[in-house]
């Protein structure tokens, strides 16, 4: 992914970048106002040592918006910039993106009324782990601070999309399809802080688990389906096999294929931001609330509406196209939850619970995936 220095200065009224800033002969960028931006900020340098060194350290800072002079929606992009550059440097490689802030339901909580974006690495992408026999994906969370778990939806990128491409054609773009948990922190005390906070932070990204990817057929009547799926699916998120929160596709900017369309536009409109390109993933947003995590607990969740696999075939592609799940009065679906499980023979018009089936567990400073009966 190419390095970015996104230094827009911030819309005020939605709490977006705005987007048509300019690059004179020299490469100098400038805002549409005409103010110049320095190629180096020593500011924005200083507040990169500080976060690269508070999340070495385990610790917790103040707020950047809380402080004298605060931090714009366009400065804490130029420290995204840099963090990237750096943790890339160091060996993580970013693989994609997450987008944060998608889920409506969610913006007076942290009084963060926009989505935002941020990178995903090789070091905080996990496999959850589907048989029994293989080994336990696990992740250090010790130097996580205030750690919540979102439930997802992710999709594999095999092209490039671009703005202005409609639903039809980003769907297009989508080489496959997976269901996971993001794990998001708060190096700022008390999940406090304002969009830019959270965008300089590492997007409040922590770890990615992903779940078996479904690769999605090339035929328009499956493809139609996953579209009508992806816009109308419904989520229970449980905590020790107790329903927690609910959520549906809608709470993700209308659904996770419009929280990607909303994401590439942004992206698209800025001629400094990096691009989307093949190869990448994009985590959606969370479908639920971000609830805290504790040692000893065990996290699953419950799709319907999304036939998303109980394995994987070989390799961890598949190419089964979703089917609507058909609602019955008084009829409970089978819980799928976060481990492996032995779907159950399908009957004639009996609805399935559409989930992959694992589980997170949570143990004292590491999370790993487990797998249940029937594995």
């Amino acid at each position: 992914m190419p390095p970015s220095n996104p230094a827009d200065p911030p819309d005020t009224s939605t709490g977006q970048r705005n987007t048509a800033d300019l690059l004179d002969s020299t490469g100098q960028r400038y805002t549409t106002a005409g103010q110049a931006i320095p190629a180096n900020n020593a500011k924005l340098q200083v507040i990169t040592d500080e976060l690269m060194s508070a999340a070495a350290q385990r610790r917790q800072i103040d707020p950047y918006s809380s402080r004298p002079g605060g931090l714009t929606l366009a400065d804490a992009y130029g420290v995204a910039d840099e963090v990237r550059k750096r943790r890339h440097l160091r060996g993580e490689v970013p693989v994609g993106r997450k987008i944060g802030f998608t889920n409506r339901q969610i913006w007076a909580e942290y009084d963060v009324w926009a989505p935002i974006w941020g990178t995903v690495y090789n070091s905080t992408l996990h496999l959850l782990r589907d048989q029994r026999h293989e080994a336990a994906a696990q992740f250090d969370v010790t130097h996580l601070r205030e750690l919540c778990i979102e439930p997802e939806i992710v999709f594999g990128l095999g092209q490039a999309p671009q703005a202005g491409m409609t639903a039809d054609e980003l769907l297009g773009c989508i080489a496959w399809v997976a269901h996971g948990f993001e794990l998001v922190q708060s190096i700022y005390p008390g999940w406090k802080f304002a969009a830019a906070d959270t965008v300089a932070a590492f997007g409040l990204h922590g770890a990615l688990w992903l779940g078996p990817r479904v690769e999605l057929p090339s035929d328009t009547a499956a493809r139609s389906r996953w579209q009508q799926a992806l816009a109308g699916f419904e989520i229970e998120l449980l905590c020790d096999d107790v329903v927690v929160d609910r959520g549906q596709a809608s709470h993700v900017l209308d659904g996770p294929l419009f929280a990607l369309r909303h994401l590439v536009e942004l992206l698209g409109a800025d001629p400094a931001a990096p691009a989307l390109q093949a190869g990448e993933l994009v985590s959606t947003g969370t479908l639920t609330r971000a609830l805290p995590v504790r040692a000893g607990q065990t996290w699953s969740t419950r799709l319907n509406g999304l036939d998303l696999p109980a394995r994987p075939a070989p390799g961890d592609r598949l190419s089964q196209p979703p089917r609507l799940a058909r609602h019955s009065a008084g009829r409970r679906h089978r819980p799928a939850s976060l481990n492996t499980r032995r779907p159950p023979q399908r009957r004639r018009n009996v609805p399935r619970t559409n989930a992959p089936a694992w589980r997170v567990h949570v143990a004292a400073g590491r999370c790993h995936s487990v797998p249940g009966p029937g594995a």
